[in-house]
């Protein structure tokens, strides 16, 4: 290893001194030489070849491998494969105030108020004034998330039967499990879960069966648990945009019995509870620093919160960890806000926002 670790420099001197030891007689120090310059490219040839290797050997480690490599790294050993892009799901709620039967088969369009057409993903007949009906994404990714209580329409070319006099479209929860594909450090991870999920009926197991390609996030709490008098398992989930809707929670609880709960076991699937967090910082640079080290900082905060998993506490050290780490201009920091370490419940899920970092 410790060749590995040589300079250039160091890697020129032992070739000029491999030259000198084989052909005592020749000049090999001199710059402008030949055999200097030769001994230059020996020593770039060496590098070349060791980078090489250490490419080739990294993609033999989960740790290491990359891309495709990961790819086919997990397929070979482990026969498990990146999650694809996911598409976001929910519910449209409709009411009306004619009466009679209503029939919305499945493959008809509803239109949000962006304009984008989500499809019917199951059919609906009901002579009841209100009804949901499952709507999906178009497309695969974050894009397809929607929030609560956004308006819909029918698309002009919708084949609905009749009974459609007052209608009104709306979605009581949010469209949730858009997610983008599996990034190489989120398949790391699931990974690594799958040895701790071969004993069925563990709280591993049971978060590995939750991430499912719509989930992003999952934890388990067991507080609810009562030796000898019953109890139930609590298990939180969220999307990439750390939604969550029934929709999402009936997928989750499908695969958890089908794949990981124990007999006489009860779990529950829950959304976290989104929590923003104020963050006061007032920051001081060094002498001709960055006039960009506080916007830098203030990303650092961001992406230190956002990585935060459901029932993450966090403390102040760690803020003014991430400050510090944002940019060397940084002479100094001190937390304002919060004003001591936040202890998250199992179901919270600590985030903040641009707006919600000040600096001064």
């Amino acid at each position: 290893m410790a060749d590995l670790m040589r300079t250039a420099s160091e890697d020129v001197e032992l070739a000029i001194r491999e030259i000198e030891m084989r052909a005592p007689d020749l000049d090999a120090r001199r710059e402008g030489t030949l055999l200097n310059g030769l001994a230059g490219v020996m020593a770039l040839m060496k590098r070349d070849a060791q980078r090489l290797a250490l490419t080739e050997i990294a993609k033999t480690f989960v740790a290491a491998a990359q891309g495709a490599d990961l790819d086919t790294l997990a397929l070979d050993h482990y026969e498990m494969e990146r999650q694809a892009a996911a598409k976001a799901i929910g519910q449209v709620r409709l009411t009306r105030t004619s009466a009679g039967a209503l029939s919305i088969p499945a493959g008809n369009v509803l239109v949000d108020v962006a304009g984008v057409k989500y499809l019917v993903t199951d059919s609906v007949a009901t002579s009841a004034s209100e009804v949901l009906i499952n709507v999906e994404a178009p497309e695969a990714g974050l894009a397809g998330n929607r929030p609560a209580d956004r308006v819909w329409f029918p698309d002009s070319a919708a084949t609905w039967s009749d009974g459609q006099t007052g209608l009104r479209l709306r979605n009581p929860q949010p469209l949730v499990g858009g997610n983008e594909a599996e990034t190489d450090q989120e398949f790391r991870q699931r990974i690594a879960a799958r040895w701790q999920a071969q004993r069925r009926g563990t709280a591993a197991a049971i978060r590995y069966a939750a991430m499912l390609p719509e989930v992003r996030r999952a934890s388990v709490s067991e507080q609810r648990i009562r030796p000898h008098l019953g109890g139930w398992v609590d298990l939180y989930v969220t999307d990439g945009s750390d939604g969550y809707n029934g929709l999402l929670g009936e997928r989750v609880r499908r695969a958890v019995d089908s794949d990981a709960r124990a007999a006489g076991i009860v779990v529950n699937v829950w959304g976290a509870d989104v929590v923003n967090v104020p963050v006061g910082l007032k920051v001081v640079l060094r002498a001709g620093g960055s006039a960009d080290a506080v916007g830098r900082a203030r990303d650092a905060v961001i992406a230190l919160l956002n990585s935060l998993a459901i029932g993450e506490g966090l403390t102040r050290s760690r803020i003014s960890a991430a400050v510090f780490s944002a940019d060397s201009s940084i002479a100094d920091v001190a937390v304002l806000a919060p004003g001591g370490d936040l202890v998250a419940s199992p179901r919270q899920l600590l985030r903040t926002t641009v707006e919600s970092v000040t600096i001064q």
